[in-house]
């Protein structure tokens, strides 16, 4: 856990783009381009203590948690955490939560094994997050894989005696298979949260990637139909500009 702050180039900014130098250019500008500053590690407890300091000074006591999804390394997943939430006019504190992709698009087996074992240390932290914090509303942005770990780590929480509520969970892309998501996770997210959105795509190339690795649909794909569930609003994304990879 840890501190990162990032630079936002608030004057050459494009919503919907986290700009980066090109590959001849030795160092980014800050006017034109995002970047981290530096990196504080911290360890469990003075990270939420930080944390809770910063929402109990804050007029705004939310937290929006960015989890990543395949194709992602830490350091392009906390630019986009910071872009998403800039663009977004979000008030409360943006956290991203990172697991350990690989970072190619040829090492999705690899990834996805990296996103099943990751469940148990996001159980933690967004354990940790409503326990020890003054946040009063917790809102869940997921990608690809992202979804995949963060809806197996909700269906847990629906079982246990005193629910947890979070605020806002969005899904995009998720890499889900479309019938276990009917069938499991679409009757169990609304019963943690307040509302539910998928935004499902054809130009998701991530998704594109994982249709090549798995025999049955994925709930964010709209290749053959889009995942409609009651209790979740579904939004097709498939016509919306995006980077190169269709996930923006």
């Amino acid at each position: 856990m840890g501190v990162c702050p990032i630079n936002i180039p608030t004057g050459k900014h494009k919503a919907g783009v986290v700009e980066r130098p090109a590959w001849y250019e030795s160092t980014g500008s800050p006017d034109k381009y995002f970047a981290i500053t530096t990196l504080r590690p911290l360890e469990t407890d003075p990270f939420f203590a930080e944390l809770n300091r910063r929402l109990t000074n804050s007029s705004c006591r939310e937290v929006t948690v960015f989890i990543h999804g395949y194709n992602l390394t830490f350091s392009t997943a906390a630019l986009y955490a910071c872009q998403l939430s800039w663009d977004c006019g979000f008030r409360g504190i943006p956290v991203l939560y990172s697991w350990p992709s690989h970072g190619t698009l040829l090492a999705y087996p690899r990834d996805e094994e990296s996103a099943h074992l990751t469940e148990a240390h996001l159980r933690f932290f967004l354990q940790g997050l409503l326990a020890k914090t003054a946040v009063t509303n917790v809102h869940l942005i997921a990608h690809s894989l992202g979804c995949s770990a963060l809806t197996e780590v909700l269906k847990t929480f629906v079982a246990e005696t005193n629910q947890p509520m979070f605020g806002e969970i969005i899904l995009a892309a998720p890499d889900v298979n479309r019938v276990a998501f009917i069938q499991d996770v679409a009757q169990a997210l609304p019963r943690v949260a307040r509302r539910v959105t998928l935004y499902a795509s054809s130009a998701d190339k991530t998704l594109q990637v994982s249709r090549s690795f798995h025999q049955y649909a994925r709930a964010g794909d709209v290749a053959t139909k889009l995942t409609v569930c009651q209790g979740i609003d579904t939004i097709d994304a498939s016509d919306v500009d995006a980077d190169l990879l269709g996930r923006s």
